[in-house]
C-alpha cells in the first residue's frame, strides 16, 4: 500500500485526516509484527515524527493496557513533557493529562521518570 507523504518535511501534514487504511499502514510501519492499536496510532506517528522517542502505547479500554488511551516517552528531562503536549496541542489532539511518572522494577527500585500523557477518547 502506498502511503502519502507525511513527516515534518511534508507539504501537508494532517494527522486528522489520515483514514483508517492509512493509520494501519503507520501501525505496523511503527511496530512491525505486533502493530499499534489504531485508536492511538495517530498520536505516536505524529510524536515520533516531530522527534518525541516513544516507547509505550495503548488505545485504553476493556482487555487494554491502559484505561485511557495514552503514550509514554522521554526519560523525565522536562522539556520532552512540554515538547510532547505541544506537539499534542498543535494537532488538536483532546489531551486529558500530561504526567511525569516513575516505575517500581524488582519491587522496591524506582526507575524513570518518564512521561505519559493521556487523550480524552481513542484518536482512531
Amino acid at each position: 500500500m502506498a502511503l502519502p507523504a507525511s513527516g515534518p518535511d511534508a507539504p501537508f501534514y494532517a494527522p486528522g485526516s489520515w483514514d483508517r487504511d492509512q493509520l494501519a499502514g503507520f501501525a505496523e510501519d511503527l511496530c512491525p509484527g505486533r502493530p499499534i492499536d489504531l485508536g492511538i496510532v495517530r498520536a505516536v506517528k505524529t510524536l515520533v515524527d516531530s522527534g518525541v522517542e516513544t516507547f509505550e502505547s495503548c488505545q485504553g479500554g476493556e482487555g487494554h493496557a491502559f484505561p485511557e488511551p495514552t503514550v509514554r516517552f522521554g526519560a523525565g528531562r522536562p522539556e520532552e513533557g512540554w515538547k510532547g503536549l505541544s506537539v499534542c496541542l498543535t494537532y488538536g489532539f483532546p489531551v486529558r493529562a500530561l504526567r511525569l511518572y516513575w516505575t517500581i522494577e524488582q519491587g522496591h527500585q524506582p526507575t524513570g521518570p518518564h512521561w505519559e500523557i493521556v487523550f480524552r477518547r481513542p484518536l482512531a
